[in-house]
């Protein structure tokens, strides 16, 4: 990272967009990437420059909130009340109310955040999805929603996985929602643990939700704070920021 560079973007290729950036170790500064800069992520850098023009056209509607508990991850509902109350004015939808239908009415948010399971199919890439109330919800379904350049943060495991095709060309939840007119994604690169997630989230929302941080530097903050309670990466390095 260039001396005095605060963010970097990196726009990988095949097998390296499963590759958490964040975590990589300096043995010379004896520190790992977030720790000297907020790193994101973006397909390519034609769509880079399109969701920056994106997201300053983004909508301003409430955000809001979608959440699906379950006995395998019981803190999801913890997460999202305690995530609604730092964006203040956020509408919360969770337990049996979150259905696909809901979702479906989620156009013109400023952010959508999903707490829920996800699940990544190799063998078909676009039966991936998110696990709602009353099914689960496809990259297929993402991709038609109708969405106005906000964040989606996708709180849920493997949820940034995707299948990659010729010329790198990628289908899972993240080109979904993009597809869909998000102007950024949030999202997980392998099976999370329950409890960090929760506290990542807390503080990536306490940043974020308050003091007018870019997504990309509340992450670093969030992930800086996390690392210092549990310093494997695998419990703070899953989560990327995908876009602006």
């Amino acid at each position: 990272v260039p001396a005095g560079a605060e963010r970097l973007t990196v726009v990988p290729h095949g097998a390296l967009h499963g590759l958490p950036f964040a975590a990589l170790f300096d043995d010379q500064w004896e520190e790992y990437l977030v720790e000297r800069a907020a790193v994101a992520a973006a397909p390519s850098a034609s769509l880079l420059a399109h969701l920056r023009q994106r997201g300053a056209a983004a909508a301003a509607g409430a955000p809001r909130v979608v959440a699906v508990a379950d006995p395998v991850a019981p803190r999801i509902a913890e997460e999202a009340a305690e995530i609604a109350a730092a964006l203040g004015g956020a509408d919360l939808i969770s337990g049996s109310g979150a259905t696909v239908a809901r979702v479906r009415e989620a156009g013109g948010r400023s952010l959508l955040h999903f707490a829920c399971h996800g699940r990544f199919d190799p063998l078909n890439p676009r039966g991936s999805g998110l696990k709602m109330a009353d099914r689960w919800m496809t990259v297929r379904e993402v991709s038609a929603l109708e969405l106005a350049g906000g964040l989606v943060p996708l709180s849920g495991c493997e949820t940034g996985r995707a299948g990659v095709g010729k010329g790198d060309d990628l289908t899972g939840l993240v080109q979904a929602f993009l597809a869909a007119g998000a102007g950024s994604v949030l999202y997980s690169l392998w099976i999370v643990n329950d409890a960090s997630t929760v506290e990542l989230m807390e503080r990536f929302y306490r940043s974020y939700g308050s003091e007018d941080w870019s997504a990309a530097r509340a992450l670093r903050s969030a992930q800086c704070e996390i690392m210092q309670m549990h310093a494997h990466p695998a419990f703070w390095a899953p989560f990327v920021l995908g876009g602006i």
